[in-house]
């Protein structure tokens, strides 16, 4: 009888360890199987404009290291002009929005 309650909790302990090893994995990769990008809302920051743009765009998100690297590529880049009058497309407005981490992805979020 002995040797069985060993048995038991070894085989309890066991898979205590295995449940506490795989709860406590973070993952790894987005539901969609793309490799993760942030893991809290702090890690993304919205833009609606790339280098030498004329016009902004709809707002994105994107991880904050890539928007720094961005900034950083473009503060190094000369641009031409932009024409006088350009007409450009009306798109949401920044402030209409926020950054947010969603499934290890950086996704703008209407307020």
């Amino acid at each position: 009888m002995t040797a069985r309650r060993g048995g038991v909790a070894i085989v309890a302990l066991a898979i205590a360890g295995v449940v506490a090893a795989c709860g406590s994995k973070e993952p790894t990769h987005t539901p969609k199987g793309g490799p993760i990008s942030c893991r809290a809302d702090a890690e993304c920051a919205l833009m609606n404009r790339t280098c030498c743009a004329c016009c902004a765009s709809s707002p994105s998100a994107i991880p904050v290291v890539e928007r720094e690297r961005e900034e950083a590529r473009c503060a190094r880049t000369s641009c031409q002009a932009c024409p006088p009058g350009i007409d450009c497309p009306s798109v949401a407005s920044m402030g209409d929005f926020v950054a947010r981490c969603v499934d290890g992805t950086c996704k703008a979020v209407p307020r």
